[in-house]
């Protein structure tokens, strides 16, 4: 049976890329969407299509127990999550003195803490196989700073050293870790 791979946030932009090219790469995948339920519907329509065993969970990465019922959710539909891909985040562009605690709280939470949540449940299992695979989508903002954004790269280059911290700690169970950071893509968000 081929690996599972979880793409949080698959549903738009660089998360539905990622869902596409890992099923065209024979994986099972499993990806969660927030608002998209028509997109992820559509996805798994045409996915599943092609013989690709898929599905999508509606899913508030800010949110543990959101995050603990996706996870049980595809667990009981397709098996262990052998890669997970975190992708879910949001950008906000806004002068740095004009940016909230609320702001700042909802960026971290969505952008950082929501990763965390993610390799936190999922570490138990991969550690026990001694195989698993995490990849976490960072920016380039992470790496230069943010002008407009300072408060999303902060979470971004938070992301990143969490990414390094986990590859130290797991790396000798047979889990990496490794943050993409890319530039601006065409997506919605940006």
């Amino acid at each position: 049976m081929s690996k599972l791979a979880f793409v949080t946030g698959g549903s738009r932009g660089i998360g539905r890329g990622v869902v596409y090219s890992l099923a065209r790469s024979g994986y099972r995948v499993a990806f969660s969407y927030n608002s998209s339920s028509r997109e992820s519907e559509y996805i798994v329509k045409e996915l599943s299509q092609l013989g690709v065993e898929v599905v999508a969970v509606k899913m508030s990465i800010e949110s543990r127990h959101s995050v603990r019922h996706a996870i049980a959710k595809i667990v009981s539909e397709l098996g262990k999550i052998d890669i997970l891909v975190n992708n879910a985040g949001i950008a906000q562009e806004k002068p740095f003195n004009t940016i909230t605690d609320d702001d700042w709280d909802i960026m971290q939470a969505i952008n950082l803490r929501g990763p965390f949540s993610m390799v936190q449940e999922l570490m138990p299992h991969m550690v026990k196989q001694k195989w698993g695979r995490i990849i976490n989508i960072s920016s380039i903002g992470g790496q230069w700073g943010g002008f407009n954004q300072v408060h999303y790269a902060a979470a971004k280059a938070a992301l990143i050293n969490f990414t390094q911290s986990i590859a130290k700690i797991y790396s000798q169970n047979g889990v990496t870790s490794n943050a993409i950071a890319p530039g601006l893509i065409a997506t919605d968000m940006s």
